[in-house]
């Protein structure tokens, strides 16, 4: 057998044999190259139970194993659709929900409703198709009869402006449109950076311009800034250092946010990205859609956002997005197919809807998936649920 010779410096240098394996107990001089990393998988329902605890959940345990179990499910039932986030990310923005929800609450409200009610109206806004029925039907088994009995969270005074608000633009207040520019409001408070996500024509634009209509209406100062990302390049997007001089000019990005810092009046400032997400610019946006909330220029100049700003993508595709962007921002999915908020695949549905899947050519790739459930209570409620 010939050893081969690689040479990895102008001073190291090893032989590679060919089924030959260097003792353990001896460190080869390349290895002394390379430092060990060890991983491991965080243990979401250990999370979820401090999470829930510390927010003043006195059944933690109980809640976190629904919580995780819910979401599990979700992930491997529901359309894989490219936006869909179920990681630790969409968890910990759930639970802060869970424990605001719970301080605001009166007293006397069982803790299963506060949870249930920020599952549901925290996620049913980025569903699409027919995974809302599937949505539905797991939140029942987990919280058998409580669905029914807990309304969505609606703010009366808001739902009037937005409804006039749409006959004045020239927009018909359908329950469903408004549904989604309540979605929207809802999603901003607890969220920095939002997708509006659709296929061209769906009405995206027609819901942010409604609610920046309503809370006018309502005497909060909206300030609206809007840029297409894909008409300039992006040194004239952020801005560059000029080669003669070395001074820095500040591109449309970093203008808007200085502006939007600098204006101490508006209640709201929302900057809308309205085009195609390319890798290109948006992986330059992640400190400014994480908790950092912080825009850095090549320049090495760091820029924070101010309190009341909002980051909106309108945009009809996430093919692009790589999932650390697309586990930074909240969602809301306007269909395109049955009008605004109607219940269509779009093309983010890469597969069919699970409502057809409980039954026919599906069934039997449905049990196969269950039965490689390791938790036999799990199992026994996936299968009860695909029995309806």
């Amino acid at each position: 057998m010939r050893p081969t010779l690689f040479s990895v410096s102008t001073s190291i240098s090893y032989f590679l044999i060919n089924s030959v394996c260097f003792p353990t107990t001896t460190i080869h001089p390349a290895q002394a190259l390379f430092r060990p990393v060890s991983m491991c998988v965080p243990d979401l329902a250990l999370i979820c139970e401090v999470m829930l605890m510390a927010e003043g959940f006195q059944k933690s345990r109980e809640l976190a194993r629904k919580f995780v179990g819910l979401y599990r499910l979700c992930e491997g039932m529901l359309s894989k659709a490219r936006h869909y986030d179920w990681k630790l990310r969409a968890i910990k923005t759930t639970l802060s929900v869970a424990g605001a929800m719970k301080r605001s609450s009166p007293p006397g409200v069982s803790e299963e409703k506060v949870l249930l009610r920020a599952l549901r109206d925290l996620n049913v806004g980025k569903l699409a198709g027919g995974d809302a029925p599937v949505f539905a039907g797991l939140l029942e088994d987990l919280f058998p009869g409580l669905p029914a009995t807990v309304p969505r969270a609606a703010d009366a005074r808001f739902e009037a402006a937005a409804a006039a608000a749409a006959v004045k633009l020239g927009y018909v207040p359908e329950k469903s449109f408004l549904l989604k520019v309540s979605q929207l409001r809802e999603l901003f408070t607890v969220r920095w950076s939002v997708f509006l996500l659709g296929p061209p024509g769906s009405g995206k634009t027609a819901v942010w311009r409604t609610l920046q209509a309503a809370q006018l209406s309502l005497g909060e100062a909206t300030d609206v800034a809007v840029l297409n990302p894909k008409a300039v390049t992006r040194d004239e997007l952020y801005g560059c250092s000029q080669l003669a001089t070395g001074e820095w000019r500040d591109g449309l990005l970093s203008r808007c946010f200085r502006d939007f810092a600098t204006d101490k009046t508006k209640q709201h400032q929302w900057l809308v990205l309205d085009g195609d997400i390319d890798p290109e610019w948006i992986e330059s946006m992640n400190t400014v859609m994480d908790d950092n909330r912080v825009l850095t220029l090549a320049s090495n100049e760091r820029i924070p956002l101010a309190a009341p700003m909002r980051l909106l993508l309108e945009i009809d595709s996430m093919a692009h997005c790589s999932p650390a962007t697309v586990s930074r921002g909240g969602v809301v999915f306007v269909n395109g197919d049955e009008g605004v908020g109607g219940g269509g695949g779009g093309e983010n549905s890469s597969t069919p809807s699970s409502s057809s899947a409980a039954g026919g050519v599906w069934k039997p790739a449905l049990e196969s998936w269950v039965s490689s459930l390791g938790d036999a209570e799990l199992r026994s409620a996936v299968r009860g649920l695909v029995d309806k």
